[in-house]
């Protein structure tokens, strides 16, 4: 093993055996989480999960780590379900009283990572997790994957590689409706490796995509800019000794790393949400940098602007070996952050929310019992609309601790509505799916986002599995709609047939509306050119004007509009700079009703190309207006 290696973890070792503290008191906290006993074994170095894995309508548990505080370490690995459920009124107290089965994993393992996801479509979601059999050198790293039959997470045998130490990523990465699989970690004969693998109904193969070989750190795909694929933030330790933490752009299944200055760290936690709802992903990380104690924790928080990443100064503590996590704990309507892990390798630790308060402003305003090297998530366990917190990592007596907390703040969390207008067009294999964007009582229109569901049958999810019901819209996991903020989605590679296809909207709470009224699409000469259809079998026309969002956006040749009229009239539709003053008219003519689109190829009315930024694009149908922001890069 490498000196650099052995250093990485060393540090990560430090940090759970320090037993300093500081905390704010308890009495000046505005507490709104209630510790729930719970019989989980205690663990730390290791991965929690919330999922339905049994589709009961409740949250199911998943948890692997180390058991013991001192060495020998022993790795645990189990699932525990919720089996029964009764609300329990005491002295006017609302309570909620629950029981669990449990059931080891058959990988005990620890230095775990794990990601739920319906690999094969068939409904349920299903289990890959990756980490150390071995508790001490040399390691016996090791990967799983658990194909969910009825309930029951059985290993099924792949050709993925065995790693430990570092991150499970699942995403869509070439469109073709399945969800691909992004591992990173060391091997057993400590060789840092970052692997990619296609997912073809449960069956992987490798890809080589050029991203960079790191370990100890973390994954999460996003679409940063909007343009209708998942792109890819990767961080932690090369092979050489560097920390490191890059942004690839997806460009139809290619990467292209991108200069963002992300800073580089170890040890880290990333995540993507909206906390400004403005419609694109901004990014949160953690994690070590190199200083005389080691390890410094850092956080830094990256708001999007149209895809670039800029640094937000938040004046917030940092972590090193910890989780950050967003999400509307409050109901309020944005997203908040939680963060846990170590200040340094050498010094305290801390566990906190921060509560959104607009304008790029947070507040620490909760305390809970701080942990470090932990894995933490957000997650509705007792169904009651609101966020509540798993967690498993070492206490501020370097001893191992798994919690959950029952958030028990009383605003109430509506679903958005679902959304509609559903629309699409194919052409040979590829069809190109749109929506309009669904409203919420509490959550602004442009943060929420979306999951799409296609099946080759009707309420099917064998195409692009939504890993939610189809009927009532419930999610089985907690997150992000699977297309993010998008109300455009195109799949490609698609085999002749009729598909059914619906969508749902997804609220900072994680919570989905019920999914809209089903529409299908046909493929026809999938080898070919193709044909352009509607999304339903009869032509219908539309019952109100819509102007919908523009795609891509940000454009970097050709965006597309798209606009419904419910009678004929007189159309206009004019582009516009941040001055007011008009670059292009792309339509200008009576016109029939129906669905309509017009091309912009981001030039102005006398053919030159316009420079990058924000333009507006203003549609008048008779005497109404509607408008809407399309940014252009270069």
């Amino acid at each position: 093993m490498s000196l650099m290696s052995r250093s990485l973890l060393l540090a990560g070792l430090c940090i759970g055996l320090v037993a300093l503290l500081a905390e704010r008191p308890a009495a000046s906290q505005p507490f709104t989480f209630t510790f729930v006993e719970t019989t989980f074994p205690s663990l730390s170095y290791g991965a929690v999960g919330f999922a339905d894995v049994d589709r009961d309508g409740r949250f199911d548990i998943a948890a692997a780590g180390n058991t013991s505080r001192f060495q020998p370490f022993v790795p645990e690995a189990f699932i525990a379900y919720s089996r029964e459920e009764a609300l329990v009124v005491e002295e006017n107290q609302e309570t909620w009283r629950h029981t669990y089965e449990q059931e080891p994993l058959s990988a005990q393992m620890w230095h775990a990572r794990m990601a739920w996801q319906d690999a094969d479509g068939d409904g349920d979601v299903d289990l890959a997790m990756t980490g150390t059999t071995q508790p001490q050198f040399p390691f016996a790293a090791r990967t799983v994957f658990y194909d969910n039959e009825d309930g029951t997470l059985v290993p099924v045998e792949t050709a993925l590689p065995d790693l430990y130490g570092g991150a499970v990523a699942w995403g869509d990465v070439d469109n073709d409706g399945d969800a691909d699989l992004l591992l990173t970690g060391s091997t057993s004969d400590d060789a840092y490796v970052t692997a990619l693998y296609r997912n073809d109904g449960g069956t992987f193969s490798a890809v080589e995509a050029g991203l960079r070989d790191v370990a100890f750190g973390d994954a999460a795909w996003g679409d940063v800019d909007n343009d209708g694929d998942l792109d890819l933030v990767l961080s932690g330790a090369d092979n050489d000794g560097g920390f490191f933490t890059d942004l690839y752009r997806n460009d139809a299944g290619t990467f292209t790393r991108v200069e963002a200055g992300l800073e580089g760290l170890a040890f880290t936690s990333v995540d993507w949400g909206d906390y400004d709802n403005d419609g694109d992903l901004d990014l949160v990380l953690t994690g070590g940098e190199l200083s005389p104690q080691v390890l410094d924790g850092v956080i830094q928080v990256y708001r999007n602007d149209g895809g670039t990443l800029t640094p937000i100064d938040l004046d917030l503590d940092g972590i090193v070996y910890g989780a950050a996590a967003w999400g509307d704990y409050d109901s309020d309507g944005d997203l908040d952050l939680y963060v846990s892990g170590g200040r340094s390798a050498l010094g305290t630790r801390l566990t906190r929310v921060y509560q959104n308060q607009g304008s790029g402003r947070f507040a620490y305003v909760i305390t809970l019992p701080s942990t470090a090297i932990v894995s933490s998530l957000w997650g509705d366990y007792d169904s009651d609309g609101d966020l509540d917190l798993l967690s498993a990592g070492l206490n501020s007596s370097g001893s191992p601790l798994t919690t959950l907390y029952r958030n028990d703040y009383r605003i109430v969390n509506t679903p958005p509505t679902p959304p509609d207008g559903l629309q699409a067009t194919t052409q040979g294999g590829t069809a190109t799916l749109s929506w309009t964007a669904a409203t919420d009582e509490q959550m602004p229109q442009a943060g929420l986002t979306y999951t799409l569901r296609v099946g080759t049958a009707p309420g099917g999810t064998d195409v692009v599995a939504p890993m939610a019901d189809p009927e009532t819209g419930y999610r089985y996991v907690p997150g992000r709609g699977n297309v993010d903020h998008n109300t455009q989605w195109t799949l490609r590679n698609l085999p002749e047939g009729t598909y059914y296809w619906s969508v749902q909207a997804v609220d900072g709470s994680y919570k989905g509306s019920p999914f809209a009224e089903e529409g299908s699409f046909t493929i026809q000469n999938a080898g070919g050119d193709g044909v352009s259809t509607d999304v339903d079998e009869e032509e219908t026309l539309p019952t109100r004007l819509a102007l919908h969002p523009a795609y891509p956006n940000p454009l970097r040749e050709t965006a597309t509009l798209r606009y419904d009229l419910p009678d004929a009239a007189s159309v206009t539709l004019t582009v516009y700079n941040v001055l007011g003053a008009q670059v292009a008219r792309l339509v200008d003519r009576v016109q029939p009703a129906g669905r309509q689109q017009v091309s912009w190829n981001g030039t102005d009315a006398s053919g030159r190309r316009v420079s990058a930024g924000v333009y507006f694009v203003r549609m008048q149908a008779g005497t109404s207006v509607r408008s809407q922001q399309l940014v252009v890069v270069r």
